[in-house]
C-alpha cells in the first residue's frame, strides 16, 4: 500500500472519529426523570437557550432581542425549524422542546464536522500547501480536542463563526493565488455573514486587504485601483447590514445597556467595568497570558498548548507569505479576544484549526531534521490528544450530574423537607420538585450587590438566616462557589461561607457528590480546576449537604460570626473604631480613620456614610454632601449601579450603623431612604419595608423602643406590613393608647387574617377597653382555632366575654 493510500485512510479515520465525537450524545438531556411530568428535556447552556428561544419566534431585525451576538445563527436555526414545520414551536411542551434543541445541536455538530473538512482543505496544495503530514497531524489534533468537541454539542454562535472563518481563509488563499474577481466577491459575502455572527469577524476584511496587496506581479497603486477589494468590502457591508438592518437605521441600539443581551452592557461585563457573578474568576486575570495558558490546556491539553507556540513561531520565521497571512488572522483574533480580561474556552476554539495545522508543520520539520525527536513529538501529541478526547466523550455518554443529583434527592430526601438551592444559570431549581421538597434559596446575589453596605457580621447573619430555613442544601460548585472563592478580597464572607460549607464545618454534612469525570480506562484527567466556562455547561460538580442538629448549626454560625470580624479583608474593626471616635465627639480623628479604611477597603460604602456624618459634625456641609454622594449606589462600584437589590441599601446601611452604635444615624439613613429609593420589581416595596422592620427588631432587642417605633412607622410609609402594625399596636397598648392599638391590629388582620396572636390581643382590647364582648368573642374564638396550643390561656378571656355578653342580654 503506497503512502498516498495510507494518507487517505488516515484522513478518513480522523474524520470518522472527529465526526463521531461531535454527534455522540446528540439527544443528551432527554430524561425519564422529571419533577412534574413523566419525561423531560434539559438544556444547561444559557447562551444556547437564548438563541433557541429567539429562533422560535419572529424576530424584528430592526429591533432585535439581543445585540451582543449577530443574528445569522438565529436565521440559520429558524430556517432549519421552518423546514420541519416548527416555525412556531411551543417550548413549554417537552416533545417540541426536544425536537427544537436536537435540531439546533444537529446543526452545531454538522458545522463542527465541516470545520474538520475545511481544515483538510486549508492544508491542501490548492490553499496553504502544507503537505500531507502537517494536514493529517492538524486534523488529528482538532478531531480529538475536547474544547472543539464541546462546542460541537451546543448551538451557540462560535460554531457558525469557526466554520465561516475557515471558509473565508480558503477564499483568501484563492484571492492571493489567482486574483479572480469571483473569489473576492465570495470572500466579501462570507465576511459580511461572519460580521452578522460576531462583530470581530469583520477583522478578516483586513486580512483580505493585506492578501490583496501582497500579491506579486503588480505595483501598489495598480492593486489599489483594481475593483476586487473594493467590491468585496462593499458586499461585506451590504451583507452585514442586510442581515442586521438596525445597524443602519438604528445604530444607537448598540449603545443600549438595559439587559445582559445588549452589546454595550456585555462589553462592560467583558472589560470588568461591571462585575457579574460569572466574571469573578477573571477579576485578577492577566490578559493574553491567561487566555493562552488558562484556556488552551482544557481545550486540547498541555502538550499541544506548548507545541502550538512553537508551531506559530516556526511559521512566522519560515512560512510563506500566504501562510503568514493566515497566521495574521490568528494574531488579530487573539489580539481582540485577549484584550478583555473575561475569558471563556469557546472564545479560543475558532483559531484552533490554523494553529493545529501549523503545529503539524513544526512536527514535520522536526522529523526531517531530527527524525526521532520529530516522530516522538508528533506521536506523543496525537496519542495524548486522542486519549484526552476519548476520555472527554464520556461526558456525553453518561447522564448529566445535575440530573443524577435530582434523582437522588427525589429518592433519598424525605418528602416535606426543605431543600436549599441557589439561583443562577446552573442551579438545580428545575430538578427539585417544589411540591414535594419546598425550595429555600441562598440568595447569594443579595451579598454580591449589597455587601458594600453591610458589616461582615451582618453578612454572616444574612446567610445564617437562610441556612436555618433549610433541611438539605444542593448546589453546583461551578454556579457560585468557584467564582466567589476566587476573590476572597472582594467577598470575604461569601468566600468563607463556601470554604466552610464544602469542608463540612458549617452545620451541614456533605453526603453526596455527583460529577461526570473526564476519564478513560481508569485514568482520570485532572480537570476540576478548569475554567467554569469549560465545566459548567456539561460536567459540573454537584454537592448535596444534610443539616445536622439545630444546636450544631447554631454553634457553627456563632463561631463563624465571632471569627469573621478578625478576617483581614473585613473592615468591621476599623469601622467600629471610626464610629466610636465619631460618637465620642472627635470627627476630625474619625476622618483620619476613614482615609485608612478607604485605602485598605476601597469598595466599602459604609465608610463614606460615616465620613459624611463626620463632615456634618464639623459643619462642613459641602464635604458631607460629597461623601454622602459617594455612599449612594449610583456612585458605587459599577455592578451595584445595576443591582436589582439597590432598594435594600437603606435598611442594610441602617442596620450596620445600629450595630456600630450609631442608632441616631441609623434612623437618619432610614428617613432619607424613604425619599431616595425606588423599589424594583413587584415585591420591591414589601422587601424595603421588611428591611426597615429588621432594623426595628434590632433596636427593640437593644432597648431603643422610641427609635424602633419610628423605624416601623417609616416602614409603613413604604408598604403596609402586618409585623409593623402588630409591633406598633403592642407599643400603643402598653402606653394606654387603646384605640390606636385596636386600629392597628385591625389593619394587621386586614393584611393577614390568619394571625392567632393578633386576634387574641384584639379580642382582649375590645373586651377591656371598648366593652364590645360580642366582637371580642369572635376574635378570641378565632385565636383558639388558629393557635390551639394557647387554648387554656384564651379560654379565660372567652369565658369573660361570654359572661359579659350574657349580662348585656
Amino acid at each position: 500500500m503506497n503512502t498516498g493510500v495510507l494518507y487517505r485512510v488516515a484522513i478518513v479515520l480522523c474524520l470518522l472519529f472527529g465526526v463521531g465525537l461531535r454527534f455522540i450524545g446528540l439527544t443528551r438531556g432527554a430524561s425519564d426523570f422529571a419533577p412534574h411530568t413523566g419525561t423531560e428535556y434539559y438544556h444547561f447552556h444559557p447562551d444556547e437557550g437564548t438563541l433557541v428561544r429567539t429562533a422560535s419566534v419572529v424576530v424584528d431585525p430592526f429591533d432585535p432581542p439581543f445585540t451582543a451576538y449577530g443574528l445569522l445563527p438565529v436565521y440559520v436555526l429558524r430556517g432549519a425549524l421552518w423546514v420541519q414545520g416548527l416555525e412556531a414551536p411551543d417550548l413549554g411542551r417537552v416533545e417540541e422542546r426536544q425536537r427544537v434543541f436536537v435540531t439546533a445541536r444537529f446543526l452545531s455538530a454538522l458545522l463542527s464536522s465541516l470545520v474538520l473538512v475545511a481544515t483538510c482543505l486549508l492544508g491542501a496544495r490548492s490553499a496553504l500547501a502544507l503537505g500531507r503530514g502537517p494536514t493529517l497531524l492538524g486534523l488529528a489534533f482538532i478531531s480529538f480536542a475536547p474544547g472543539a468537541i464541546q462546542q460541537g454539542h451546543f448551538f451557540i454562535v462560535d460554531g457558525v463563526f469557526t466554520t465561516l472563518s475557515l471558509g473565508i481563509l480558503l477564499l483568501i488563499a484563492q484571492v492571493v493565488r489567482t486574483g479572480a474577481l469571483r473569489w473576492y466577491l465570495l470572500a466579501g459575502l462570507l465576511i459580511g455573514l461572519l460580521g452578522a455572527v460576531r462583530y470581530n469577524g469583520l477583522a478578516l476584511g483586513l486580512v483580505l486587504a493585506v492578501g490583496h496587496f501582497i500579491r506579486s506581479g503588480e505595483g501598489f497603486y495598480e492593486r489599489l485601483r483594481r475593483p476586487g477589494l473594493w467590491l468585496a468590502g462593499g458586499l461585506a457591508l451590504v451583507t452585514v447590514v442586510a442581515l442586521q438592518p438596525y445597524l443602519l437605521v438604528h445604530p444607537a441600539i448598540l449603545t443600549r445597556a438595559e439587559t445582559n443581551a445588549d452589546f454595550a452592557l456585555s462589553l462592560s461585563f467583558a472589560r470588568l467595568e461591571i462585575l457579574q457573578h460569572w466574571s469573578l474568576v477573571d477579576f485578577q486575570a492577566v490578559r493574553y497570558w491567561d487566555h493562552w495558558f488558562g484556556l488552551w490546556p482544557w481545550i486540547c491539553g498541555w502538550p499541544l498548548t506548548l507545541a502550538m507556540i512553537a508551531g506559530a513561531g516556526y511559521m512566522v520565521w519560515f512560512g510563506t507569505g500566504l501562510q503568514r497571512l493566515v497566521l495574521l488572522w490568528c494574531g488579530l483574533y487573539f489580539l481582540i479576544v485577549g484584550a478583555v480580561p473575561v475569558k471563556a474556552v469557546r472564545y479560543m476554539v475558532p483559531i484552533l484549526p490554523v494553529l493545529g495545522l501549523y503545529t503539524g508543520v513544526f512536527c514535520t520539520a522536526l522529523w526531517r531534521r531530527w527524525r526521532l525527536v520529530g516522530v516522538s513529538t508528533a506521536v506523543g501529541l496525537v496519542v495524548y490528544g486522542a486519549v484526552y478526547g476519548l476520555a472527554f466523550a464520556r461526558v456525553y455518554i453518561d447522564e448529566d450530574s445535575r440530573i443524577q443529583a435530582g434523582r437522588w434527592i427525589a429518592a433519598q430526601v424525605p418528602a416535606g423537607r426543605r431543600v436549599g438551592l441557589e439561583a443562577g444559570a446552573f442551579s438545580l431549581r428545575d430538578l427539585v420538585d417544589s411540591q414535594v421538597h419546598p425550595h429555600s434559596f441562598l440568595n447569594i446575589s443579595g451579598l454580591f450587590y449589597g455587601s458594600n453596605y453591610m458589616l461582615c457580621g451582618q453578612q454572616v447573619d444574612y446567610i445564617g438566616d437562610r441556612l436555618e430555613e433549610m433541611d438539605w442544601l444542593a448546589l453546583v460548585e461551578e454556579n457560585r462557589a468557584v467564582q466567589f472563592r476566587s476573590v476572597p478580597e472582594l467577598f470575604p464572607v461569601v468566600e468563607d461561607f463556601y470554604a466552610r460549607l464544602l469542608a463540612g464545618n458549617l452545620g451541614f454534612e456533605p453526603v453526596q457528590r455527583f460529577a461526570v469525570e473526564v476519564e478513560v480506562g481508569g485514568f482520570r484527567f485532572p480537570g476540576r480546576l478548569a475554567e467554569p466556562s469549560f465545566l459548567a455547561y456539561d460536567h459540573p460538580s454537584v454537592r448535596i449537604f444534610k443539616r445536622r442538629e439545630e444546636v450544631v448549626l447554631q454553634e457553627a454560625l456563632a463561631a463563624w460570626r465571632s471569627e469573621i470580624a478578625g478576617v483581614k479583608a473585613c473592615p468591621d474593626r476599623l469601622l467600629k473604631q471610626m464610629a466610636q471616635v465619631l460618637e465620642s465627639g472627635a470627627p476630625s480623628e474619625a476622618l483620619g480613620i476613614a482615609e485608612q479604611i478607604q485605602t485598605r477597603y476601597p469598595r466599602s460604602a459604609l465608610v463614606h456614610l460615616l465620613a459624611a456624618e463626620a463632615h456634618r459634625h464639623l459643619g462642613y456641609e459641602i464635604g458631607a454632601k460629597a461623601a454622602y454622594g459617594r455612599y449612594l449606589p449610583e456612585a458605587s462600584e459599577g455592578h451595584v449601579q445595576y443591582s436589582p437589590f439597590a432598594h435594600y441599601v437603606p435598611g442594610d446601611a441602617a442596620l450596620a450603623c445600629a450595630e456600630l452604635g450609631l442608632e441616631s444615624l441609623a434612623l437618619s439613613v432610614l428617613r432619607r431612604g424613604v425619599e431616595e429609593i425606588s423599589p424594583r420589581g413587584v415585591n420591591g416595596p414589601q422587601e424595603v419595608a421588611e428591611s426597615y422592620l429588621k432594623v426595628g427588631r434590632w433596636l427593640v432587642e437593644h432597648g431603643h423602643l422610641g427609635l424602633m417605633e419610628e423605624a416601623c412607622e417609616l416602614s409603613l410609609n413604604i408598604h403596609p406590613h402586618k409585623a409593623a402594625y402588630n409591633v406598633l399596636a403592642e407599643l400603643a397598648y402598653e402606653r394606654g393608647e387603646y384605640e390606636r392599638a385596636i386600629a392597628r391590629l385591625k389593619r394587621s388582620l386586614t393584611l393577614d387574617e390568619a394571625q392567632g396572636y393578633a386576634h387574641a390581643t384584639l379580642g382582649k382590647a375590645l373586651l377591656d377597653h371598648r366593652a364590645d364582648p360580642e366582637i371580642a368573642l369572635g376574635h378570641l374564638a378565632r385565636a383558639v382555632e388558629l393557635d390551639p396550643a394557647q387554648r387554656v390561656e384564651f379560654e379565660r378571656w372567652i369565658a369573660m366575654a361570654r359572661a359579659r355578653l350574657s349580662t348585656e342580654r
